[in-house]
């Protein structure tokens, strides 16, 4: 996607953001002056910098890796990159790659999930493409407190903040729609983060998914 008026700071964000929601490859060009320069993030299965290589025709620079790129191009050769790429995506992304999953790192039980090993994961930071944040399982989960919090932008069903029954805290952005209660007994993948607010310290599951 492309427009006039983007300002190309941000490009990259929106196109992480769209990832996210949409599980699929997403670039986002800023238009000026006749040239569109943007980013874009990639899901698992398309390799973004291989890709561009291949529709490099339609190009006047271009860079980055797997997971993310920059590209600037004429603004008059959106129409034509957009569907070299489009075509090199049919021909490259299985159906499959394009549902989100979840890679587990390691299960855990309740009682391992606590602050000794929050501090010493955050000594394997900082997180990113070449060094993804670890991902746990732990097995029958139970909160005894549940809150719904509503998206502030209006979009999607909001999300589950919830107090579990070892004292711990979990959030799950996006998770709302889920009818979890304080008797409900849940597996759950989640990042361990430490969260601080007015100087007080807690351990925080950062939820990527449930399962009830």
């Amino acid at each position: 996607m492309s427009a006039p008026g983007w300002h190309v700071g941000v490009v990259g964000i929106v196109a992480a953001r769209l990832v996210e929601r949409f599980h699929r490859p997403a670039l986002v060009l800023a238009e000026e002056g006749g040239v569109a320069k943007g980013s874009g993030r990639s899901v698992e299965g398309f390799h973004l910098y291989d890709a561009l290589a291949r529709c490099s025709a339609h190009l006047s620079r271009f860079g980055g890796h797997k997971h993310a790129a920059g590209m600037q191009l004429p603004s008059s050769g959106l129409k034509a990159f957009s569907e070299a790429l489009e075509a090199e995506a049919r021909t490259t992304l299985d159906p499959a790659q394009l549902c989100p999953r979840v890679r587990i790192d390691a299960y855990l039980e309740a009682v391992d999930v606590g602050p000794e090993l929050a501090h010493e994961l955050q000594r394997l930071a900082p997180f990113g493409a070449g060094n993804p944040e670890p991902v746990f399982m732990c097995k029958a989960l139970q909160a005894s407190e549940v809150r719904l919090l509503p998206d502030k932008r209006g979009l999607g069903p909001g999300h589950l903040k919830l107090r579990l029954s070892n004292d711990l805290d979990a959030i799950g952005f996006g998770l709302g729609a889920l009818a979890l209660t304080p008797a409900t007994s849940f597996d759950a993948a989640f990042q361990l983060t430490i969260d601080q607010w007015k100087g007080i310290e807690r351990v925080q599951l950062k939820l990527k998914d449930v399962l009830l």
